[in-house]
C-alpha cells in the first residue's frame, strides 16, 4: 500500500471515534427493529440447541428405568454424553471452511439437517446404537450452529445492542433447556422427543428468509449486496448515511488482510491474536471447570441424590425455568456494565453456590450427618449457580469471541478455541461419574467451586474492555501504529 493510500485509509479510520456524533446528526439513523427480528428468527434454532443439550438430563434416568423399551448401562449413558462432545469437536474443526465459503447464513441452515436426523433416530431407536449415532449428529449440529450464530449476530449488530442480542440468543438456549425438562415431566418419552423434532424443522423453513451478514459480502467483494444488506439491517433508505460504517468495515477487512493471506498463519503470527486466543481459551476452560456441562447433562441425577422432598423432574423445571428468567434479565444489563467485572462477580457467586452443594453432600455422604432439614439446599444451590452463571460466566466469553478477533480469522479462532478446550469438555462431562465414584460427589463440586473462584480473577487483569465499542474500534485498539496515524490525521484535519 502506498503512502497516499495509507493516509486516506487512516483518515477514514479516524471516523471510528466520532460515531456517536455522526449518529446524533443523522436524520435517518434508522432503528434496531430488523436486527431484533433476525435474532428472534435465530432463537428458534437456539431453542433447539437447548433441547439437544438438555436431552440427557431427563433421558438417562428414563433409559435406565423399567419404563424404557430397552435398558442402557452407566457406561453407555456416559458415552451418549461423550459422543455429543465428539460431534461438537469435529464440526468445530470444519466450521471455518463452511462459514467463509458458503457464508454465515447458509452454514447455519445446512447444519440444521443433522439435528433433524438426530431426533428421528431417538424417536425410532431400537437399541443404544441408535442413540450413539443420534448424539454424535446432535453434537455435529451444535458445533457449527452455535459458533456460526454467535459470529453472525456479532456481525449484523450495532455496538450499543451487540451484547444484548447475543444474550437473547443465550436466553433462547436456556428456554430450550426448560422446554425439554417440562416436556419430559408431563409427556411420554416418545411424545416429548417428537415435539423437540419440530423445532429444527420450523427453523429450517425460517432460515431461508434470513439475510447474510454485511461483513461476509464485503469480504467477498460483493459490495452492492453488502450495501443493501446493511441498509436493511439498519432500516435506512438513504445509503449515504452508511458511508462511514461501510468505510470502517472495508478498512478493517483490508488491515486484517495486509499481514497475511494464510488464515492460520495470521492467527498465530500476530501477537494480539495470540493474546486474545489465550484469553478466550482460559475463559472457556473456566466455564467448563465450573461444572456447567455436568449441571446441564446430569441435573436430574444430581437432584435425585439429595432428597425425595420433590420429584426430581419438577426440581429440574424449577432450575431451568428460573435460569430462563435470569438470562432474560441479563439482557437489560449486559451492555451497561464492564465485561470483565460481570465475569469476575459471576464467578464469585458461582463458587459460593457450588460450595453450598458440595458442603451438603459432604455432610450427608462423608460425615453421615442428618440433613433432612436442609434437603432443599442442592436445589437452591443449582438455582443460584445457574443465575450467577447467566450474569457473566455464560454470556461474556461468547460476546468477547465475537468482538476480539478480526473478521478474517474470527471463525477460525472460534473453532480453534473449541477444539483446544475439548479435552476439558471431555474430562468434566465423561469424568463426572468416575470422579464421583472415586472421590465422592462433594469433591467434584468442591473442585468446581474452586475453579469458579480463582479463574475469573486472572481474567479480570488480562482482558481488554470492549463494552461500548464498535468492532472496528476494538480492532483499532490492537494496533498502536494505526492509532498514532489516526491521531496525526485528526490534528491535521483541525488545522
Amino acid at each position: 500500500m502506498s503512502g497516499s493510500e495509507v493516509k486516506n485509509e487512516s483518515y477514514r479510520l479516524c471516523q471510528f471515534r466520532n460515531r456517536e456524533e455522526v449518529e446524533e446528526e443523522n436524520p435517518e439513523s434508522g432503528s434496531h427493529l430488523m436486527q431484533y427480528l433476525v435474532v428472534i428468527g435465530l432463537c428458534i434454532s437456539m431453542i433447539g440447541v437447548g433441547t439437544n443439550r438438555a436431552w440427557t438430563s431427563p433421558a438417562l434416568p428414563h433409559l435406565k428405568s423399567s419404563n424404557s423399551s430397552f435398558l442402557i448401562t452407566e457406561t453407555q449413558g456416559t458415552w451418549m454424553v461423550s459422543l455429543l462432545l465428539i460431534g461438537d469437536l469435529i464440526s468445530s474443526i470444519i466450521n471455518p471452511l463452511f462459514m467463509d465459503y458458503f457464508g454465515r447464513k447458509y452454514t447455519i441452515t445446512l447444519f440444521t439437517i443433522p439435528a433433524i436426523i438426530s431426533w428421528l433416530l431417538i424417536i425410532f431407536a431400537e437399541n443404544y446404537l441408535y442413540l450413539y449415532f443420534s448424539r454424535f449428529l446432535a453434537g455435529f449440529h451444535l458445533g457449527c450452529t452455535v459458533n456460526a450464530i454467535v459470529i453472525y449476530v456479532s456481525e449484523i449488530s450495532q455496538k450499543n445492542i451487540r451484547g444484548t442480542l447475543i444474550n437473547i440468543i443465550r436466553t433462547a438456549a436456556a428456554l430450550g433447556y426448560f422446554i425439554c425438562s417440562a416436556l419430559a415431566a408431563f409427556f411420554s418419552y416418545k411424545i416429548w422427543n417428537i415435539i423437540c423434532l419440530l423445532l429444527p424443522i420450523i427453523f429450517l423453513t425460517i432460515s431461508f428468509f434470513l439475510p447474510e451478514t454485511p461483513y461476509f459480502y464485503f469480504m467477498k467483494n460483493r459490495d452492492e449486496e453488502g450495501l443493501k444488506c446493511l441498509m436493511n439491517l439498519r432500516s435506512i433508505s438513504n445509503s449515504k448515511f452508511l458511508d462511514a460504517e461501510i468505510d470502517e468495515i472495508k478498512l478493517v477487512i483490508l488491515e486484517n488482510r495486509k499481514s497475511s493471506k494464510m488464515v492460520l498463519k495470521q492467527l498465530f503470527a500476530d501477537k494480539h491474536n495470540r493474546r486474545d486466543l489465550l484469553i478466550l481459551f482460559v475463559m472457556f476452560v473456566i466455564q467448563l471447570l465450573s461444572g456447567i456441562l455436568v449441571v446441564n447433562f446430569y441435573t436430574e441425577e444430581i437432584l435425585s441424590y439429595s432428597s425425595t422432598f420433590m420429584d426430581p423432574g419438577i426440581q429440574v423445571m424449577i432450575v431451568t425455568g428460573i435460569n430462563v428468567i435470569a438470562c432474560a434479565s441479563v439482557t437489560f444489563v449486559i451492555d451497561r456494565f464492564e465485561r470483565r467485572s460481570l465475569f469476575l462477580y459471576s464467578g464469585f457467586f458461582c463458587a459460593i453456590s457450588l460450595g453450598k452443594i458440595g458442603l451438603f453432600f459432604f455432610m450427608k455422604l462423608y460425615l453421615k450427618v442428618d440433613v433432612s432439614s436442609i434437603t432443599w439446599l442442592p436445589l437452591l444451590g443449582l438455582v443460584t449457580y445457574k443465575v450467577s452463571y447467566s450474569l457473566g460466566m455464560g454470556p461474556i466469553p461468547d460476546i468477547m469471541m465475537g468482538e476480539l478477533f478480526p473478521v478474517d480469522v474470527r471463525a477460525t479462532a472460534f473453532s480453534f478455541v473449541v477444539v483446544t478446550t475439548f479435552i476439558f469438555c471431555f474430562l468434566t462431562a465423561a469424568g463426572y461419574e468416575v470422579l464421583n465414584s472415586t472421590a465422592g460427589i462433594y469433591t467434584t463440586f468442591g473442585f468446581f467451586a474452586l475453579s469458579s473462584f480463582i479463574g475469573p480473577i486472572f481474567i479480570y487483569f488480562v482482558t481488554p474492555e470492549t463494552m461500548g465499542k464498535t468492532l472496528e474500534e476494538i480492532q483499532a485498539m490492537r494496533y498502536y501504529d494505526v492509532e498514532d496515524r489516526v491521531e496525526s490525521e485528526r490534528l491535521n484535519s483541525k488545522r
